[in-house]
């Protein structure tokens, strides 16, 4: 049995996807942020960084989230870690590229235009941290008007962990209609009943209730 320490304000929310959609049996414990839970010893023994979310199998102890999620698809996943060497290097590139363009300026943005308290947000800071997403949106964008999935033609973990990102869109004050590849392949994926399952109905509605879900493929 796995167990995932997380919450459902973390980037949990994208390996409790992954999970759902290998049919991978897991226990699920929550872990508040601070002093009682990701800073208590009892995690930190798990976890020294205080971070989640954590992945425990068997005797493997895995923290990261991206890191998480290739391992279980890898162990776990079946299809959704491609065979082929060219889409399951697509399948590392496409989370990595995002973890270094797309995470920090997104956080950013939806820290200042939604998540913290209107005084302490800075109207300037949330427009920087748009304007840096331009450009790689538009590799996004290129990208997927070329191919329906990131890592080929089929849904993949590569596209659960750039979707789950990618939910902060609008909190961050993104127009996805700038970019109409990523919005369809966004609500495709945010569509799937294992992400239904998985993720918070706020960030589902923010995206999917823009639209009329996709045909599942």
């Amino acid at each position: 049995m796995l167990t995932l320490y997380g919450n459902p304000a973390s980037r949990a929310n994208r390996v409790r996807w992954l999970l759902l959609e290998c049919q991978a049996p897991f226990r699920e414990r929550e872990v508040e942020f601070g002093p009682g839970g990701t800073r208590s010893p009892e995690f930190l023994a798990l976890n020294p960084n205080g971070h989640i979310p954590v992945l425990v199998d068997g005797d493997e102890v895995i923290v990261e989230s991206v890191a998480i999620c290739l391992y279980v698809a890898r162990r776990y996943g079946g299809p959704l870690f491609p065979a082929d060497w060219g889409q399951a290097a697509r399948a590392y590139q496409w989370p990595i590229w995002a973890l270094s363009e797309l995470d920090r300026p997104l956080e950013s943005a939806g820290a200042h235009h939604s998540w913290l308290p209107a005084a302490q947000r800075s109207a300037q800071q949330a427009s920087a941290a748009r304007a840096k997403l331009a450009h790689p949106l538009q590799i996004l964008q290129n990208e997927l008007e070329e191919r329906p999935y990131l890592a080929g033609p089929t849904f993949s973990v590569a596209d659960i962990v750039v979707a789950e990102m990618m939910t902060a869109s609008k909190a961050a004050g993104l127009d996805l209609g700038e970019f109409p590849a990523i919005r369809r392949w966004l609500v495709k994926c945010l569509s799937r009943p294992a992400a239904r399952l998985a993720l918070p109905e706020d960030a589902l509605s923010d995206v999917v209730g823009q639209g009329a879900p996709a045909p599942v493929s």
